[in-house]
């Protein structure tokens, strides 16, 4: 590149900005699009990337080689269920988990509240992961006593707190160790029967549980490899048919296509970023071109005064160019820049998923330079069409 093509690349920026200063009013009018229009499509990039990422998180559920057993019985199965679910646990190298349900009314020495109570293995924790509010999660060790975790809904309705933890689930007194909001790690395959939130949970060993006269709601299926997750309908089938148990209904959940919903919500979301990116592209154009065919109206006689020192019409042109150039990119970057800043303190105030991620930083820059490219050339190329001689009189 010759010097002297980069000193008049200079003189142009250099009139651009002087321009541009001289015309505040009409400098952040014609700006105040484009940076609206950025700081929109940078916000939405990052609530797309937010809420992509928290799908994800939710299709985790199950994990790939689980399924969920919904059991619509109210009576207690008998042993024979138990013992069959362990041997054919055990002949195809599965593991279940049982988790017991109750109807029952809980208390904290204040007025009744009719809740459910769910019991489980100790494994509990590990496979479904309470989200804590306060506490911590049940030990192995609690299984022997009673501790309970309860979640956050339920605790309010009875008043109870990490500082006031006794509360009475039927007949029984807990402490309770952990508030929870919900499952950290549950697709809404998990999240349709557990509201863990509205419920209190306790932790016991499976011969007590067998012990205790309560109705099975839930079985976790863990199956050593994907592909047997394709077995599990018929086998379970058969086994209930080899211990007379062919009556009992059941709702067996699968797991979630994760990785074809995900790409499903990604397209989705890829969609309706990219739509929101056109939207912006158009307005922020349309902002641009509208002023500028404006200004070339009554910047008629500007224009003559420079032909009449020797200016030319590409002289102009180029120096149109430079002008809408810079006060696209300086206003694009301003609004890439306040949804930046903007992004993490919206987040806090709407509690909304927002993620920022570099590619769509660079998306927002890619839309930036599609802007300049549209609106800059044509006020240039219109300019360049001026008839110099017409020009003239308006200096006069």
């Amino acid at each position: 590149m010759s010097s002297s093509r980069l000193e008049s690349w200079r003189q142009h920026v250099r009139h651009a900005r002087r321009y541009l200063l001289r015309h505040p009013t009409q400098t952040l009018l014609s700006g105040a699009g484009i940076a609206f229009s950025l700081l929109l499509l940078t916000l939405t990039q990052a609530s797309r990337r937010g809420t992509y990422e928290a799908v994800l998180r939710e299709f985790e559920g199950l994990g790939q080689n689980s399924a969920l057993l919904y059991i619509h019985e109210t009576e207690r199965l008998p042993p024979r269920f138990f013992a069959g679910l362990q041997d054919l646990s055990q002949n195809h190298q599965w593991r279940t988990l049982p988790i017991f349900e109750q109807s029952l009314t809980a208390n904290a020495a204040g007025a009744a509240v009719q809740t459910r109570a769910l019991y489980a293995d100790p494994d509990f924790a590990a496979v479904f992961k309470p989200h804590l509010l306060g506490g911590r999660l049940l030990r192995a060790e609690d299984s022997y006593i009673n501790r309970a975790l309860i979640g956050d809904s339920l605790a309010a309705r009875l008043g109870v707190t990490l500082e006031r933890p006794h509360v009475k689930l039927g007949d029984q007194w807990f402490q309770v160790c952990g508030i929870s909001d919900g499952l950290q790690v549950g697709g809404s395959q998990i999240h349709q029967f557990l509201n863990i939130s509205e419920a209190a949970l306790a932790t016991r060993p499976l011969e007590g549980l067998l012990q205790g006269n309560l109705p099975l709601k839930f079985v976790l299926i863990r199956t050593k490899t994907q592909a047997q997750l394709a077995e599990i309908p018929g086998r379970f089938a058969r086994f209930l048919d080899e211990n007379r148990l062919g009556h009992l209904r059941y709702d067996l959940r699968l797991p979630l296509k994760q990785h074809a919903l995900a790409a499903r919500s990604q397209a989705l979301l890829l969609a309706h970023g990219g739509l929101v990116g056109a939207v912006c592209l158009v307005l922020s154009c349309l902002g641009i071109l509208i002023s500028y065919q404006l200004q070339l109206r009554y910047r008629q006689e500007e224009f003559g005064t420079l032909i009449a020192l020797g200016a030319s019409p590409a002289y102009l042109g180029r120096r149109l160019f430079w002008e809408v150039l810079l006060l696209v990119a300086g206003s694009g970057l301003l609004g890439i820049s306040l949804g930046l800043l903007l992004g993490p303190a919206i987040a806090w105030l709407s509690q909304a998923a927002l993620s920022t991620d570099p590619r769509d930083i660079l998306t927002a820059v890619a839309v930036l330079a599609g802007v300049a490219a549209v609106t800059a050339v044509p006020p240039a190329v219109s300019a360049r069409r001026f008839d110099p001689i017409q020009l003239m009189r308006y200096h006069r």
